[in-house]
């Protein structure tokens, strides 16, 4: 089976061992505390319960124990070739410890150590390298007063390749003594941390938080952040991470707030091996009701980040037993993780003890219960169990922390035969220890994942050397870690019961130009770094170039041709223009003349402009004195976009005028009709800058000079000649005169006119007053004051009928 294409290509493998493995026909677990030497005790009862650390302190690849021990705060034990052996390596504040955790707080590579205290807060430790401590907690900007902690978390959900830390403060409500919110210690990059929870909406208020993990619900690179609240008014927070540093609880929307219940336990791991991780919580589960729901486990399945289904009652978990944490462990290596639950009393019964429980994973498909795998039976008040690998054979062993005096319980896996891989990840971008990141393991036919956890269950840290069960598989097809800064490191093919270390491959940056670049549309940009193999670009493509075609921001990561070294491309943004509007007013030249065209060009918006060229050599928005032609412009725009287009200066069209005439006789006036070809309508025709329309009716002899005008203003005169085919004689045909109506005025025509000898008169006979507009040697334009109707005109030489048709 080969790797999960939605991960980035990069790998880089460090080394591998040859482990041995035991061949037996039964899967045992044998509880080994007296062998190996671990005796130490806890006078506690169940409000002090706490978690232990199954975590390699001093990174030799074998899995130490530092375990709470009451009042005496904690022992360590480092494991030396599969043995104990008790060591003294700090003092720490005396108090009763809820919580060990081993952590590279400040990234130098040795682990520092943080405690959680039931009543005097919390203390850190930092390693010098060398296994001396110091108590740094106030100097790295850490409360220090005294107050009832519980679950710590570290991670890096903000992405800035620095660890933050969350911790609860336990209180049953506001009123409680000493009461605090939550704490989310936000690291500022210089070993110093600042509390944020409130500003971040993630205090959680005052409630009894027993433990935060940070696990990535939905794979989608960022760990959000999952909080269990004890007490049966309480439920569940489950704050989701949009990857910018923001967080809103979707405890109801995912279906995981666990409402009215008393959750001890948040146990992340993926048992149904789909790739997405599920929740096994704990609970009192002693068959009593509270507000109408039972006291009972949960396994909540995840829904392909969607949301949680609980599925426990399908699998007939056992739910009449009180339980602390819990533990997803594939203890028989056949690929699925197996479920240990430590339990302690049990409320309805008065049975203060109870044997810890065992289900046996059936393909994620079933629980079975299976104690009887575990020699001798443990009953006890257990608090937390732990896996780590103790004799470094392959397979999880559990060490469980009981209370109430009892002696701790070493269980040794007896190997049962299945192959395994053990996979240590280190981060060299990402903080050191991979903490948030992800490892999935392919091999026959099946998809293991586990998340790289601080801390889980309850108050419990696992062993940072992960072990895959892979039943009968030979060959492990690949492996795919996925550190929290993105980067993913690869291996293929890979020999089985072998240890392996995968870092964090090394990594060059590497430029594709500048970081901020300007562009204009239609650009052809194409981003690309020879030499390289398996691209990743910032939007999943893979090819080994990208074509930029759009306002953004790009990089890549990619590998060397050996595959060790990863190239990181610093980030370029390309801004490119809106196309602006570019358009233009022209003024043509006039009917005959060359020379008075212009050209005004306009830029929108008007910020953009920088400098316009024309074919003429100008360099300006607004051209004069165009003669007719095409005239091509560039204009630049600010970011160097350069637009460029033509406009054309053209010469307003001429026309010509004919016209047809009927001839002035003894018995009627000549008429002529003007006809124009060619232009622009609409025309005007002037006689004397009179508007006579197209066509003059009754009209006398002679010869008249009509100017005709196109709607460009393009003028022709044309010289109209009124025949007199009259018997009279040319004295007669002097004193001839033409009226006629433009509709509005009254148009006399004639040469000799005798403008005092003119009379109006209406058909009664009433003489109708008149003014004169205009005259002229053959032309008289009359206005009548008077309504619409017929009316003669008397002129001296004759009388005419007119119509005015409107006032």
């Amino acid at each position: 089976m080969g790797w999960n294409g939605n991960v980035r290509p990069f790998f880089f493998v460090a080394f591998s061992v040859l482990f041995s493995f035991i061949n037996v026909n039964a899967q045992v677990y044998v509880d080994s505390s007296a062998e190996l030497g671990i005796l130490s005790v806890q006078n506690i009862d169940d409000d002090l319960a706490n978690g232990l650390s199954f975590y390699d302190f001093d990174q030799d690849g074998w899995d130490d124990l530092t375990i709470p021990a009451g009042t005496d705060s904690i022992i360590t034990y480092r494991n030396v070739n599969g043995s104990f052996q008790e060591v003294n390596l700090l003092s720490v504040a005396a108090g009763n410890v809820r919580q060990v955790l081993w952590v590279d707080y400040d990234n130098d590579g040795d682990l520092d150590l943080f405690l959680s205290y039931y009543n005097i807060g919390v203390r850190l430790y930092e390693n010098d390298g060398a296994l001396n401590f110091t108590d740094v907690t106030q100097q790295v900007g850490i409360t220090t007063q005294p107050f009832r902690s519980y679950g710590v978390a570290f991670a890096d959900p903000d992405g800035d390749f620095d660890l933050d830390l969350y911790i609860c403060a336990y209180a049953l409500n506001a009123q409680s003594p000493g009461a605090l919110l939550n704490f989310y210690y936000q690291n500022n990059g210089n070993n110093q941390f600042t509390n944020v929870s409130s500003p971040l909406g993630i205090d959680n208020g005052y409630q009894p938080t027993f433990m935060p993990v940070w696990y990535d619900v939905e794979l989608d690179g960022d760990v959000d952040l999952h909080l269990i609240n004890d007490r049966e008014y309480t439920s569940d927070a489950f704050f989701i991470n949009d990857g910018f540093g923001q967080f809103s609880n979707q405890a109801v929307t995912f279906g995981i707030s666990n409402d009215d219940h008393s959750p001890m336990s948040c146990t992340i791991g993926d048992f149904n091996n789909d790739g997405y991780f599920d929740v096994f919580e704990s609970d009192v589960a002693n068959g009593a009701i509270e507000n109408g729901l039972p006291n009972d486990y949960k396994i909540f399945q995840n829904n392909a980040g969607t949301g949680f289904t609980n599925v426990a009652p399908n699998f007939g978990l056992d739910t009449n037993i009180f339980a602390w944490g819990g533990l997803w462990v594939d203890y028989d290596n056949d690929g699925f993780e197996d479920l240990y639950i430590a339990t302690a009393e049990n409320d309805l019964t008065g049975i203060t003890e109870k044997s810890s429980l065992l289900y046996k994973n059936g393909a994620g498909t079933s629980l079975t219960l299976v104690n009887d795998s575990i020699q001798g039976n443990i009953v006890g008040a257990s608090y937390s169990p732990v896996k780590g690998d103790i004799n470094r054979d392959g397979y999880y062993d559990i060490v469980v922390l009981n209370g109430m005096n009892q002696a701790n319980n070493v269980l040794m896996n007896q190997s049962s035969g299945n192959n395994f891989i053990r996979i240590t990840p280190y981060g060299s971008v990402s903080n050191s220890l991979a903490l948030g990141g992800r490892v999935e393991v392919f091999a026959n036919g099946e998809n293991q994942s586990k998340m790289i956890l601080s801390s889980d269950g309850m108050c419990a840290q696992n062993s940072q050397h992960l072990i895959f069960g892979l039943g009968t598989a030979t060959v492990v097809d690949s492996i795919v870690v996925t550190f929290p800064s993105g980067l993913v490191s690869k291996v293929y093919n890979h020999s089985v019961n072998e240890a392996i270390e995968i870092y964090e491959v090394a990594s060059v940056q590497v430029s594709l130009g500048s970081s901020y670049n300007q562009a204009c549309p239609g650009d052809t940009i194409i981003l690309e770094y020879p030499g390289l193999t398996n691209f990743q670009w910032q939007d999943g493509s893979t090819n080994n170039f990208y074509n930029v075609t759009q306002s953004g921001t790009y990089s890549f990561t990619a590998e060397n041709s050996t595959g060790d070294t990863v190239f990181l491309s610093l980030p370029v943004s390309y801004d490119f223009e809106a196309v602006p509007q570019i358009s233009s007013f022209v003024v043509d030249n006039p009917c005959g003349v060359d020379s008075l065209g212009s050209i005004e060009l306009f830029c929108t918006p008007q910020q953009v402009f920088n400098s316009v060229s024309w074919s003429t050599g100008a360099q300006s928005m607004q051209l004069d004195s165009l003669p007719t032609g095409m005239y091509s412009y560039q204009l630049t725009t600010n970011y160097g976009c350069v637009y460029e287009d033509s406009i054309s200066v053209t010469q307003q069209p001429n026309f010509t005028v004919t016209f047809t005439t009927t001839p002035y006789t003894d018995t009627t006036f000549g008429n002529v009709e003007l006809f124009v070809w060619g232009g622009v309508a609409p025309y005007t025709f002037l006689l004397d800058t009179v508007n006579i329309g197209n066509a003059l009716y009754g009209i006398p002899p002679g010869t008249y000079l009509i100017q005709v005008l196109d709607a460009n203003g393009c003028s022709q005169y044309v010289a109209v000649t009124i025949p007199d085919l009259s018997t009279a004689d040319l004295v007669d045909q002097d004193m001839k005169i033409g009226v006629h109506s433009d509709g509005i005025r009254v148009v006399i025509l004639g040469e000799n006119i005798q403008k005092e000898a003119i009379q109006v008169y209406d058909l009664s006979g009433k003489q109708i007053p008149y003014s004169i507009e205009q005259e002229s040697h053959y032309l008289l334009l009359l206005r009548l004051n008077a309504p619409l109707g017929l009316y003669q005109i008397y002129t001296g030489f004759g009388t005419s009928m007119i119509s005015i048709l409107k006032l």
